[in-house]
């Protein structure tokens, strides 16, 4: 999962340091930058996948009206996500249990192009990272990080090191906090640095140099072997595919969906029927689903996939108790935006950072609880999600809400 967000002169955000839970609320009057702090991994995940140009042209024509304010300047990303457990076995050290990923952006100097100043990739370990911050000031928390200009410390030194086995020496590069560093990269070159501490090919070159261009991300284009890279393969594959965008198109979900469709979860909701077709084949996580839909449609009996016979296209079917079946075409918005907004807490496979902007609209104020308590309780994906709907609010915890104000 995402554990943290920090952001340096983007749009409405002049400076952000913000930890992350696996679920999270966020809250605040309109342009106040909650749209925006959600853009912030969207944002890295397109600079990753698409390069500097598309990722800055889907959000403006103009780079200098994403900067805060519109005064211009360079925009610095960072985030950072826990490594899973077999990730960091293959790493062969318990140090490090997070991966960080920064990058500075702006415009050249001489051509006015888009260009990324700076990008790197560190191994990090945040509770030891935590305990030294709490050392460093007896202030309000993090109340310091006020009064700093950069998300990226440029602070470092290099040592050689010996493999665990074999002897072979390793050149590492840390920061002053003895992190190391897997990418350090900027605008004349690039530097990448073995993830793995038990390897002894000596046929890596343990410090690679090369120019992948002012407009592509190093991250994004230098082809990792996941063997001595784990955590920077995992990364980019969890950043570039694992973040999504729930949008959902009630028109689509209306519609008969065309055979060939993905069995995980679409998040315009267009395969919904496909989708729950697989899940009739988990009857327990099946039959929950449906009786926690009931506490919003009490007179819901089992929703039901049909295939047409002349195309095999698929559609959904509402079976009430008093034996009217309803076709999807003819259900309301609410209650196909309903399905869709509870169906991922019961699908297997369902995994994944979800960015969720105002759930509530088009349902009932009395069903957003059901909603609510779905998107809670997915377990083995991370939701981030905005919202201005006070029952949701009367719901969360405190620890699970993000104030924004201007």
């Amino acid at each position: 999962m995402i554990s943290l967000i920090e952001t340096n002169n983007y749009r409405s955000l002049k400076f952000i340091h913000r930890q992350l839970e696996n679920f999270q609320i966020l809250v605040g009057p309109n342009a106040s930058g909650k749209t925006t702090f959600l853009d912030v991994v969207q944002f890295i995940s397109d600079i990753i996948s698409e390069g500097i140009d598309k990722a800055i042209t889907k959000r403006s024509s103009n780079f200098n009206e994403l900067t805060f304010s519109g005064l211009g300047g360079s925009i610095e990303l960072a985030i950072e996500a826990i490594l899973p457990d077999h990730i960091v076995e293959k790493i062969g050290t318990n140090q490090y249990n997070t991966i960080r990923y920064e990058v500075r952006i702006g415009l050249n100097n001489e051509t006015a192009e888009h260009e990324i100043n700076e990008e790197n990739v560190l191994l990090l370990n945040r509770k030891r990272i935590t305990a030294m911050v709490n050392q460093k000031t007896s202030s309000f928390p993090l109340e310091h990080l006020k009064e700093q200009s950069t998300i990226i410390d440029n602070r470092s030194k290099e040592r050689i090191l010996k493999s665990a086995s074999g002897g072979r020496k390793i050149n590492k590069l840390f920061t002053n906090d003895l992190f190391p560093y897997i990418i350090k990269r900027d605008s004349e070159s690039l530097r990448i640095f073995e993830e793995t501490v038990n390897n002894t090919d000596t046929s890596l070159n343990q410090k690679a140099k090369c120019k992948s261009g002012i407009k592509k991300s190093a991250l994004g284009n230098f082809p990792f072997d996941d063997n001595f890279f784990p955590a920077s393969t995992w990364f980019k594959e969890y950043i570039v595919e694992g973040i999504q965008m729930i949008i959902l198109d009630s028109i689509n979900i209306r519609k008969s969906s065309p055979p060939g469709q993905p069995k995980k979860f679409k998040t315009d909701g267009s395969n919904l029927p496909w989708v729950i077709n697989d899940l009739v084949k988990h009857p327990r996580q099946f039959e929950s689903w449906i009786k926690h839909l009931r506490t919003a449609l009490p007179d819901i009996e089992t929703i039901e996939t049909v295939e047409r016979e002349d195309d095999r296209h698929r559609y959904l079917r509402i079976k009430y108790n008093n034996g009217i079946s309803v076709p999807s075409w003819l259900v309301s918005d609410g209650t196909l935006r309903l399905l869709a907004l509870t169906l991922p807490a019961y699908l297997p496979d369902f995994s994944g950072v979800y960015l969720i902007e105002e759930p509530e609209n088009g349902i009932h104020p009395k069903a957003i609880e059901t909603v609510y308590q779905s998107l809670s309780s997915v377990y083995n994906a991370q939701i981030l999600l905005a919202t201005h709907s006070t029952v949701i609010l009367s719901l969360v915890k405190p620890e699970q809400i993000l104030c924004f104000a201007k």
